[in-house]
């Protein structure tokens, strides 16, 4: 119980000591002497940082609009016109799946050679897709369309905007210009598949 008192009567009457405070030159002082340590962390944190960039890849997205008609049409004799809106959601929903088919999508890689490019075909996936069971048999050449098929679709996606006639066509590339290149192709896919339907229909009533 003495001791007790001892202690807080040293620390009352100011015997107790308490820590420096550190004044600006020395802490200074104190980043100098761990400089090196200080520049380490830094350039650990720095690398990291680029590492995260690289892999995780920016990409771009392009998008392209294009206003459908869901009237069927009838052709007669001497012209082609809208009968009606029939199976509206029907005819909407076969539209945007003819965007993403195969046969669309093939002619955008064969167009913009997507064949030829890393983005698209990556050594690695080709390894792996020419070693399963789906790449058996297939020559390289073969092999990296399909590669490059799969890696589009996945970036490829086709949307109606809400409560309109309006179909959205988005296309995403780590290159500003080539998703430009891929919205725009399958866009005029669109277009000339719709010419060739109404053509088609033109031809077997005359």
């Amino acid at each position: 119980m003495a001791l007790t008192q001892d202690v807080r009567g040293a620390y009352a009457n100011g015997a107790g000591t308490a820590m420096p405070a550190l004044g600006i030159s020395a802490l200074f002082g104190v980043l100098l002497r761990n400089a090196w340590t200080i520049l380490a962390v830094l350039a650990v944190f720095l690398a990291l940082a680029a590492a995260f960039l690289l892999l995780n890849d920016r990409k771009f997205t392009a998008e392209t609009k294009i206003l459908l008609d869901p009237r069927d049409r009838k052709v007669l004799a001497t012209d082609t016109a809208p009968t009606g809106t029939g199976s509206d959601t029907a005819l909407v929903e076969s539209q945007l799946a003819f965007v993403t088919s195969d046969a669309v999508l093939g002619g955008a890689i064969d167009r913009l050679k997507l064949v030829d490019n890393s983005e698209w075909v990556k050594e690695s996936d080709l390894t792996t897709f020419m070693n399963s069971a789906a790449g058996e048999g297939m020559d390289r050449k073969a092999a990296a369309r399909a590669v490059a098929l799969e890696a589009l679709r996945k970036s490829v996606s086709v949307r109606r905007s809400e409560r309109t006639y309006v179909m959205e066509i988005r296309a995403q590339s780590r290159d500003a210009g080539t998703a430009v290149k891929i919205a725009d192709a399958l866009a005029q896919a669109y277009i000339a598949g719709q010419a060739e339907d109404l053509a088609a229909r033109s031809r077997t009533v005359n």
